[in-house]
């Protein structure tokens, strides 16, 4: 007898606990700008690295540090933007979703042209 309440007693807590959480979590506005402001530097910084490789002898490292280069270029030159539309989607300030999302914006202008994305935005430096 004395198990099965523990155990009941157990599953309460457990209960409330999972369900206290999500709104323990939410997060201040300034708090996800911060977070959404430290990812994109840390995405010009590893682009900024990625760029090194652009004397490479081989055509795809050379092709993927060229899109690095516009990948920093853009991020740099967007980065309020991109903070002002991931707060307004409710991006999840989480470094994959923050990733996903400029990945996203950068080659729907980049390669797909969308006019209607890419004149909020100033393009990255083209680089040949």
């Amino acid at each position: 007898m004395k198990i099965k309440s523990l155990f009941i007693f157990t599953l309460v807590i457990s209960a409330l606990i999972v369900w206290a959480c999500p709104a323990f979590s939410q997060m201040k506005p300034q708090e996800k700008i911060k977070v959404y402001e430290a990812s994109i530097e840390g995405l010009i910084k590893n682009c900024s690295q990625k760029s090194a490789m652009i004397d490479s002898a081989s055509e795809n490292i050379r092709n993927e540090a060229k899109t690095a280069l516009m990948k920093a270029s853009f991020y740099k030159k967007n980065k309020e933007i991109l903070v002002e539309e991931m707060m307004e989607n409710n991006i999840e300030a989480k470094m994959h979703a923050v990733q996903h999302f400029l990945n996203e914006r950068f080659f729907a202008i980049v390669r797909d042209h969308n006019p209607r994305i890419a004149e909020a935005y100033s393009e990255p430096d083209n680089v040949e």
